[in-house]
């Protein structure tokens, strides 16, 4: 028997005033219409209260208020023990002040024995005292009668009616159930007392009423009716449980006596399937609105099913796609691959989901694609495949760009050392060679063989000069210029050799804008281009030169050309009619040592391209094998007007005086200071950075120059100077590097106190007039 629940303190009241006595403001009309037997009683257990249910003589009804039990029994010739069983749980409910409910076999006067329900609930007062007693009873001889229909497999039909996963209930020929196991009340969360109280036809949807009731008069008369079939019904706190019904009769001699019902809860069940409904339609809108291009294929690779991005992506129609297989889309190189994945990972074998593949649009195009690939299982079983591809066309051009970029950057770097570390090695033949040529003067013989070695070492530096234009670090110095200019001047520097099949035309526009310019360097930039140009024509052939003003906004899009700011320019383009180039030779002109010549250093065209970025230019190629091939430089215009050419600075006279020479190469060290004791100086060398501070800080007062080298490992020389600076503002110091000026002083804080600089090698005359530059202001 289930825990009864305490009664609820009620203010004790008659029904003399039309009033119940549990819910006031119900009439007694209200009670009166209950279809269960219904009575008040006192503490003494006399009637206060009948209602027609109990009693339907009204006359019979009227006499009993204020009598007991054993009055009613008597006036019936009911055998009193009926009585005595009833006052006893009476008496029991008033005591322990609770609900209290039992069961009895009624006998009426034809003989058939009829079976109910009665409850006691207590009726408290506000001091909490049992006030009034409520009796009710229902009828249960339906339940009766079915439980012993079913007494000969009682045990068996027990075990699974209250163990059962399902709901299990038992009815009549009503829609009340009779009997029900545990799992019923706990579906709809009810406790027994509850359920008995209830219409359970009440706790079914209101919308599936009239289907349910209709099902059971036809099942009950044994039409013809869905054995299983859904509904919903109503839990106690009010939620919508979603409930499949299997209904079967109960038959007694031939007879529907009743009808078992079993009842599962598939409310979870219903929500995940309407949740697989809306995963299957958001996986649909995922598929087909995805910005990625996805394919679904059989266990052999052929597509099933392709979205709007996969048929643009190869350019194929749905239909031509669903015809064929992933092979037919995969560049042929790569088929072998992309199969051998496939029948790894359909054997089971980790391998790597993403990789890369080329594949054939329709219309020829080759394409890079990224492909992701999963498995789609059914159980342990693989059902098929599905394939995200990405187009990386553009991201593999880009990666392979800046690899280059990378790849230049590099060999400049390693140009840019090899020429600076050279330098300084040269600089050390050259000076030593120069003052050897001094001390054989009266050794012709010998002093031959010393111009040799310093007409070897200018070769040399020459080359050195060419890596550092590469490495855009050489000797810069800019000033307005006139290409017009520059370029008639690079001719007739080649006039002499050209053969008489080659025909050179001018097209060089007068009102040329000056540009930024090392002439020095432009004019090796345009000998390298007409050069290159003549030995394309080694049949003869046209060289054409043209100039003219451009709009950055109407320059073609080049190599490079998309970086530069827009603005006025000046090109020039210097075209030939010979063989033209392959592919690979125009992508790979402008690498340093790269050259088609039997005999070359395959430095013109490389260094040729850092003069130019060196003078925030861009310079590309349009070639093609047979039709000759077009340089375009492209050169930012100058905001000056052109430079004219101004006397030279009388040189000083004045050779004496203390110079430090700061250097840590002891080479480097050595020439410089014989050089300047041949020119008449007292020389200090310091061999880095602090020993050259520390001299200065002994010598400042007769120290009239200072030599430094910017590199240099410690103590950089940027350091040394700013040190040099803040201790003697008025020190004059003359910077040296292998490296161009303005490659190596950009990062000086003071660099307007640069008295002067030099780049190395250099030789005695162009230390001595450096110096005189420096001293004779």
């Amino acid at each position: 028997m289930a825990t009864q629940p305490n009664p609820t303190p009620f203010p004790a009241c008659t029904l003399e005033s039309g009033e119940c006595p549990i819910f006031p403001g119900f009439h007694q009309e209200v009670l009166n219409s209950l279809p269960a037997d219904l009575a008040v009683l006192d503490l003494e257990g006399r009637f206060l209260y009948i209602n027609p249910a109990a009693v339907r003589d009204d006359t019979m009804r009227e006499w009993l208020v204020g009598k007991t039990e054993e009055d009613y029994c008597a006036a019936r010739g009911i055998d009193p023990k009926f009585a005595r069983n009833r006052h006893r749980h009476l008496n029991k409910s008033i005591r322990e002040k609770k609900i209290v409910s039992f069961e009895e076999e009624y006998p009426i006067q034809n003989g058939r024995r009829r079976w109910f329900l009665r409850f006691y609930s207590p009726i408290l007062d506000q001091e909490g005292e049992v006030a009034q007693v409520i009796g009710y009873g229902i009828e249960i001889t339906e339940r009766k009668a079915i439980e012993q229909a079913l007494r000969a497999s009682e045990e068996r039909y027990r075990l699974l009616f209250e163990g059962s996963h399902d709901a299990i209930a038992v009815y009549g020929r009503g829609t009340q159930p009779l009997l029900y196991n545990a799992r019923f009340l706990e579906m709809l969360g009810y406790t027994d007392q509850e359920l008995a109280a209830t219409n359970v036809m009440d706790r079914v949807h209101p919308e599936d009423r009239e289907m349910l009731l209709r099902n059971n008069r036809d099942r009950l008369a044994g039409n013809p009716v869905p054995r299983v079939y859904e509904y919903r019904a109503l839990h106690k706190d009010g939620h919508v449980l979603n409930i499949e019904a299997t209904f079967d009769p109960i038959c007694q001699d031939g007879e529907i006596i009743g009808i078992q019902g079993v009842f599962r809860d598939i409310t979870e069940r219903k929500r995940a399937e309407e949740a697989l409904r809306e995963s299957e339609e958001k996986y649909r809108l995922l598929f087909d609105r995805s910005n990625e291009s996805i394919a679904v294929f059989a266990t052999g690779l052929k597509p099933i099913l392709v979205n709007d991005r996969f048929v643009e992506l190869t350019g194929y129609s749905r239909e031509e796609l669903l015809g064929t297989d992933l092979r037919g889309l995969v560049h042929p190189e790569d088929v072998a691959r992309v199969m051998e994945n496939n029948r790894r990972r359909m054997e089971g074998e980790e391998i790597s989901r993403v990789y890369e593949f080329r594949a054939v649009r329709k219309d020829g195009a080759v394409i890079e694609i990224e492909g992701s690939f999963d498995l789609i299982r059914r159980g342990e079983q693989v059902i098929g495949i599905q394939g995200i591809f990405r187009d990386i066309t553009e991201r593999k051009r880009i990666q392979e760009s800046l690899f280059e970029q990378q790849k230049e950057q590099t060999i400049i770097t390693l140009a840019g050392g090899i020429a600076h570390d050279f330098n300084n090695i040269l600089l050390g033949v050259m000076g030593n060679a120069a003052l050897l040529e001094d001390e054989l003067a009266g050794l012709p013989s010998a002093k031959s063989l010393v111009k040799n070695i310093l007409t070897s070492s200018a070769r040399m530096a020459e080359l050195t000069n060419q890596l550092l234009a590469y490495a855009r670090g050489g000797k810069h110095r800019p000033e307005p210029s006139s290409v017009n200019e520059i370029i008639e001047d690079t001719l007739k520097i080649l006039h002499g050799s050209l053969h008489s099949s080659v025909r050179v035309e001018r097209h060089l526009d007068p009102a040329i804008w000056p540009v930024e310019a090392d002439r020095t360097q432009m004019s090796q930039v345009f000998l390298n281009l007409f050069v290159n140009a003549l030995e394309a024509m080694d049949m003869g052939g046209t060289l054409t030169v043209r100039t003219e003003n451009v709009r950055h906004a109407t320059l073609w899009h080049g190599p490079g050309a998309e970086q530069m700011a827009a603005g006025d320019y000046v090109h020039i383009a210097v075209t030939d009619t010979g063989v033209g180039m392959t592919e690979e030779t125009r992508r790979r002109l402008f690498e340093p040592f790269y050259t088609t010549k039997f005999m070359g250093r395959g430095l013109g065209l490389a260094a040729s391209q850092g003069i130019i970025y060196n003078h925030r230019g861009v310079i590309v190629v349009d070639s093609e094998q047979g039709r000759g091939s077009t340089f375009h430089v492209i050169l930012p215009k100058s905001e000056r007007c052109l430079a004219t050419q101004s006397a030279p600075s009388p040189a000083a006279t004045r050779h004496n005086g203390t110079i430090l020479v700061v250097d840590d190469e002891e080479t480097v060290r050595d020439v410089a200071g014989r050089m300047l004791k041949r020119l008449g100086f007292q020389v200090l060398l310091a061999e880095d950075g602090a020993a050259g501070l520390a001299l200065h800080e002994q010598n400042r007062s007769k120290i009239s120059l200072v030599l430094l080298d910017i590199q240099m490992d410690g103590m950089s020389g940027d350091e040394v100077f700013e040190r040099m600076i803040e201790i003697d503002p008025e020190v004059r110091v003359i910077l040296s590097s292998g490296y161009e000026e303005t490659a190596v002083t950009t990062t000086f804080r003071c660099s307007e106190k640069i008295a002067g600089f030099i780049q190395k090698p250099y030789t005695m005359a162009t230390l001595t007039r450096t110096i005189d530059e420096v001293l004779g202001e």
